[in-house]
């Protein structure tokens, strides 16, 4: 988890650490393969995927609002080739104020 963690604290030096712990845990065979560790944010079914797997599913907002909200993490972390998944979905609760969410699931 250091290591997401500091990867996170770039982009919210405030993070909540409980939070992240609780998307690693529930991601971890995700986040244990090298080709899906990463969010590809180049690619436009990529970022639909999240936006309706994680934003509308596991968030429960619009598909529209989560695709905003992806979008505009992809810009945030532009500078940053190898966007980590768990750091990614973190921000993208955040952006749609649901880290309470994640602490429920």
């Amino acid at each position: 988890m250091a290591k997401y963690a500091e990867h996170l604290k770039k982009y919210d030096k405030d993070a909540d650490m409980a939070v992240l712990e609780a998307i690693e845990k529930r991601y971890a065979s995700v986040l244990a393969r090298r080709e899906t560790r990463t969010v590809a944010c180049s690619q436009k079914s990529e970022r639909e995927t999240v936006a309706k797997n994680w934003a509308q599913e596991k968030l429960g907002v619009s598909y529209e609002e989560g695709l905003k909200a992806v979008e505009a993490m992809c810009a945030m972390m532009k500078g940053n080739r190898a966007k980590n998944r768990a750091v990614f979905y973190y921000l993208v609760a955040k952006k749609l104020d649901k880290l309470d969410a994640i602490r429920d699931m």
